[in-house]
This record gives C-alpha cells, sequence and structure tokens, in this order.
C-alpha cells in the first residue's frame, strides 16, 4: 500500500511505518505538541481495517463511485486513531491507480486479522467479493474478512464514540461536508464499522488493561 509498510509482531498487534505515518506525527505535534503517543514515526497496535462500498441507487446509477478502506488502531491512550482511509473504484490496479486486491493482500501481509466489509447490501458486496477473488493480487491469499450488515448501529456507535477517535482533518472535513447535507459517504461507513469493531471487542479476555476503559 503506498506510503505504508507493516509487520506482525510477537505479541500479536501490528507495526506500521512509511510516509503516511511520518505525516500523521508531524501533523499531530504541530496541532499539539507532545501529542504524539506512540514511540516515534510508528503507529503500533491493535490494527483493524473497514471496506466500505461504491454506492447506487435503486436504478443501478452512480450515488458515490468511490469505495473507502479504513486502517485504524487503538493507541497507547486508548484513542482509535485512523492511520488513513484510502479510496477505490476498482479491484485491479493500474501503474497510477491503486486498486482494492492490492490494498487488502497488504493487509494480510501486514498481520491484520480483522478486515469489516459492508454486508448491509448483499448483490454490491457479492459482486464486489467475487472481483476480489479473482483478481491475481489476491489469489489464494485467505482474507480475514468480517461482515457487517447492522450500518445504522455502526453509524449509533460512531457517534457515541466520536470523543475517542482521532480522524486526519482532511477526512474528518470531507464526512463532516457530507453529513451537513444528509449524505453518509463510503467514508463514513468504513469508519463506522471500524468503531463497531472495537467497540463490540471491549470485554474480551485480554482487552481489560487500562487502554480499553474508554470503550466500555
Amino acid at each position: 500500500m503506498q506510503g505504508l509498510n507493516g509487520f506482525s509482531c510477537p505479541d500479536g498487534n501490528t507495526f506500521l511505518t512509511g510516509d503516511v505515518i511520518s505525516e500523521r506525527m508531524a501533523a499531530d505535534n504541530a496541532f499539539k505538541p507532545g501529542a504524539w503517543p506512540f514511540d516515534g514515526e510508528i503507529m503500533q497496535g491493535d490494527v483493524r481495517a473497514a471496506v466500505a462500498w461504491p454506492d447506487r441507487d435503486v436504478t443501478g446509477g452512480t450515488v458515490h463511485p468511490n469505495g473507502a478502506v479504513c486502517i485504524g488502531v487503538l493507541d497507547p491512550d486508548g484513542m482509535m486513531r485512523v492511520v488513513t482511509m484510502r479510496e477505490f473504484n476498482r479491484v485491479g490496479s493500474t501503474p497510477k491507480v491503486e486498486g482494492l486486491g492490492v490494498m487488502l493482500r497488504d493487509l494480510v501481509c501486514w498481520g491484520v486479522t480483522r478486515i469489516i466489509v459492508q454486508a448491509d447490501k448483499d448483490v454490491e458486496s457479492d459482486t464486489w467479493w467475487r472481483m476480489v477473488r479473482r483478481d491475481p493480487t489476491t489469489h489464494g491469499a485467505k482474507i480475514p474478512s468480517q461482515p457487517c450488515c447492522e450500518m445504522d448501529r455502526a453509524l449509533g456507535v460512531w457517534r457515541e464514540m466520536t470523543a475517542r477517535i482521532i480522524v486526519p482533518r482532511d477526512v474528518a472535513e470531507k464526512i463532516e461536508v457530507a453529513n451537513t447535507r444528509g449524505d453518509v459517504l463510503p467514508e463514513l461507513k468504513a469508519l463506522a464499522m471500524l468503531t463497531l469493531s472495537y467497540k463490540m471487542d471491549r470485554g474480551r479476555p485480554g482487552r481489560n488493561d487500562t487502554r480499553w476503559e474508554g470503550w466500555m
């Protein structure tokens, strides 16, 4: 994935580095010096991703031509930080456009074991998933996908937990502008599904350290 590299740690967490992380660290420290909770230009912890599909209306017309992949991590302070939000409108990649297949392949290679996938629209989900399975980039890779059928519930949990979520400014502004006109972007759906995933795991064994207190 462009601007990101990662690998799995022995404790089951994921270690991320790359230009994207350096930019996030610089932006955080410029906004509030000393706010970066990681030790240097890294993000490390419980890394997960969520995939929301492009939107089409009932007539088959395009409402939102691009889907979204949201990657997040629970930081040492118990905040859910969005590492990056990536658009896609195809599975296969071109020299200038990174497709969904490459993104999913990289997540699997980094050891990410939670990829939440929009499943409230069966036809849309099935169509994209068939294309993913046929893509040579992901051929043979076991993608740890988890369906999310309850989008309204996910959006409700996102509204509940916004105080514990840190989103890159450009993504936050895009979502906010869309919300003012009553438009739910794929970016917001991906963010909401990711939030729901962390919230639902708050009481699992091994999740009783102080980072998870705010998610109870």
